[in-house]
């Protein structure tokens, strides 16, 4: 049922002026537009949005035909990226109800050609390009609290899935059969670990237990996809809380699997400090806490190999075995796993303490000390290495090597700090 609210409490003066030229452009072309879903969310919450996303009865194409800059991207779900310098208004057209058109149930994507809405054998969407109007957008969206509509200059909000009412109830809650919600699109059950841990909210029920019911489907989800959606949960400033409800759910394994114990306290340190980080606006990195994540895997691992093949082939070997059974579950990028061994490799140098200065010098010691320093904390780690490696960046003196009289000194480091993310 559609609701308008008039009073809504957004403040106008936070709206992005970039999407409301967008929307002031359709309407004096013709069409209709507002703006739409998480924006909306947020401005409710008293939140700035970090992107103001529109909705319009516009055909991809008619939208580009107002504006200069605009191309379509996508061709599973075709939006409209309209150019503003180098910011990017994302501009999508209202989509049909998933009653209305019955899309073609296909396992080969030869028959995928000319067809507006195609799900797979399993039910998952593959592609949603059947063109509908405002309320049959609403209802296929996925939370009532993503399904709003704004109109920034009359100040009104349309709400047809009883998103207001969850909301002011801090609650989450898939619109329309959970079950069949999160079969259709598995990232969906993400999606709602990332904005429950986010906003604080409480997951309603019955999508709770749809979320038990369909956990296995996130299998089902693109590695490379899977990949993106574990960085947006991890890497949104509550990456704890969204651990520990993919914990509460038995969704780790399915994420992150593993075939040794996990170090679940150096984890949490790591999620920890990673929320630190992002609150105070320091760099983070999704590589560093997958090095974290399967150090465990790596150092039993590393363990299992002969000393007689020497460090370098050790490190090899169980680089490989702790980066393929992360690969068996997502892809991962060249740069995030070179990274991850790179600061793996770092371990032994600095439990070496052997040239220091050359140490310092390699592009991943931050990374690699950070880790050293989580160890340190959760005693995996001699908390007297972890020190004399903080004195050696921060001062030029003569810092000798601790524990050990058969080591060379240190001596005097290079006259900087790295500062490099994690």
């Amino acid at each position: 049922m559609r609701e308008s609210i008039s009073n809504s409490g957004i403040d106008p003066n936070r709206i992005d002026r970039r999407a409301k030229s967008v929307i002031g452009r359709l309407r004096s072309a013709g069409f209709d537009a507002w703006i739409v879903g998480g924006a909306v969310r947020d401005l409710l919450l008293g939140r700035q949005p970090k992107d103001f996303d529109v909705a319009t009865d516009a055909l991809p194409e008619e939208i580009c035909s107002v504006f200069q800059r605009a191309r379509v991207v996508g061709r599973r779900f075709k939006i409209v990226h309209v150019q503003h310098g180098r910011h990017v208004t994302e501009v999508a057209t209202y989509r049909t109800s998933h009653d209305k058109d019955q899309a073609k149930v296909t396992s080969n994507f030869e028959e995928m050609r000319g067809q507006a809405r195609v799900v797979s054998t399993d039910g998952v969407i593959l592609r949603d390009n059947a063109w509908g109007n405002q309320q049959e957008d609403a209802l296929r969206r996925d939370f009532t609290i993503n399904a709003f509509y704004y109109d920034p200059f009359n100040e009104e909000l349309i709400d047809f899935c009883g998103g207001y009412a969850d909301l002011k109830s801090q609650s989450l809650r898939l619109i329309g059969n959970p079950e069949a919600r999160l079969i259709e699109d598995p990232v969906r059950i993400l999606r709602a670990l990332r904005i429950s841990a986010k906003l604080g909210l409480s997951i309603e029920r019955q999508t709770a237990r749809a979320i038990r019911a369909c956990k296995d489907m996130i299998e089902k989800v693109s590695p490379r996809r899977k990949y993106d959606e574990c960085v947006k949960l991890l890497m949104n400033g509550h990456a704890e809380k969204s651990w520990r409800l993919a914990e509460d759910f038995a969704l780790i394994d399915l994420l992150f699997p593993t075939s040794s114990r996990r170090n679940s306290t150096l984890i949490d340190k790591a999620l920890q400090n990673t929320d630190l980080r992002v609150a105070e606006n320091r760099p983070v990195t999704f590589a560093f806490l997958l090095s974290v994540v399967y150090f465990s895997e790596y150092q039993l691992a590393f363990e299992r190999q002969d000393e007689a093949e020497g460090f370098e082939y050790r490190h090899a070997q169980a680089g490989n075995h702790a980066l393929n059974e992360l690969r068996s579950a997502m892809a991962i990028p060249r740069y995030a796993s070179l990274f991850a061994r790179d600061v793996w490799a770092l371990q032994a140098r600095l439990e070496s303490v052997k040239r220091p200065n050359k140490t310092l010098a390699l592009e991943r010691f931050r990374a690699g000390y950070d880790l050293l320093h989580l160890r340190a904390e959760v005693g995996s780690a001699e908390q007297a290495l972890r020190d004399w490696w903080q004195e050696f960046q921060d001062s030029s003196d003569h810092c000798p090597a601790p524990h050990s009289r058969r080591r060379r000194h240190a001596r005097t480091p290079y006259r900087h700090r790295r500062t490099g993310t994690h």
